[in-house]
């Protein structure tokens, strides 16, 4: 039988401590149980397949509306070719923030920890998704 350490460990960095508090001391990172960090695991996994299959769609039904004469269907994009870049620009980096979300669920259900890459990357792809929104909003 092995036994665990007489201390709390980061699921964000590994360090091992028996002092108390509220942060890890080496990441400053709110202490989180391993079934706490699975548990929003779990709910990345569903909003990242949810956001993903619903850009996807979007992005399918708005090429076919650009195309009617290939999808014969009646409604028609009006826009100009600046337009149809940036919608298919922004539903695209929603679609990687869905993909982005639902591989970092992944990680935190199967390793019980947060990954600081996966984080960041997340992050630096949201950002991107509301600076093409500005972008879209101060042209109009």
């Amino acid at each position: 039988m092995t036994t665990e350490p007489d201390g709390a460990k980061c699921v964000a960095c590994g360090f091992v401590t028996t002092a108390p508090g509220a942060r890890c001391p080496r990441c400053k990172c709110l202490w989180q149980t391993q079934q706490q960090v699975r548990g929003r695991g779990v709910a990345l996994i569903v909003l990242g397949g949810l956001l993903s299959g619903g850009m996807a769609f979007l992005l399918l039904w708005m090429g076919s509306a650009m195309h009617p004469e290939i999808s014969k269907t009646s409604s028609s994009f009006t826009g100009t070719r600046s337009d149809a870049v940036f919608i298919f620009g922004l539903l695209g980096a929603v679609l990687v923030l869905g993909i982005t979300s639902f591989i970092t669920g992944v990680w935190q259900v199967v390793t019980g920890r947060v990954s600081r890459t996966l984080r960041l990357t997340m992050l630096a792809v949201g950002l991107l998704v509301l600076v093409l929104a500005a972008t879209f909003y101060l042209k109009s």
